[in-house]
């Protein structure tokens, strides 16, 4: 994690992965990956948190301690959100609308007696 305090810009480019990856599921809307906003956001503000302290010459690090498992809690979220949102629905779950339609054409298929 030191390789984060001391190059910053690796902040910034992870940060745009994540907010490119939601931008381009606005635009496509196949993937619905707004989620993916949140870890974007966090990145960013850590990247200038850090590139705020740089230089500071702070030894000891206490803020990490809160600071990664955030990061990290936000990209488990974001892609756990994403992941939820675009899975399918297995097909033997079907919604109200499906069920009436099914029972219709099975009670229509009762109705109609065979030509003797």
């Amino acid at each position: 994690m030191d390789l984060f305090i001391r190059h910053t810009e690796l902040c910034f480019a992870i940060a745009a992965f994540f907010l490119a990856f939601a931008g381009i599921s606005l635009l496509y809307k196949r993937i619905r990956s707004l989620p993916m906003l949140v870890p974007g956001f966090f990145w960013l503000a850590y990247g200038a948190w850090e590139y705020s302290l740089k230089g500071s010459g702070a030894n000891i690090r206490v803020d990490l301690l809160l600071i990664y498992p955030l990061l990290l809690l936000a990209m488990v979220v974001g892609a756990g959100m994403t992941m939820f949102f675009t899975m399918k629905k297995p097909s033997g779950l079907m919604n109200e609308e499906a069920k009436e339609a099914e029972e219709d054409a099975v009670s229509d298929e009762k109705d109609v007696s065979p030509a003797e």
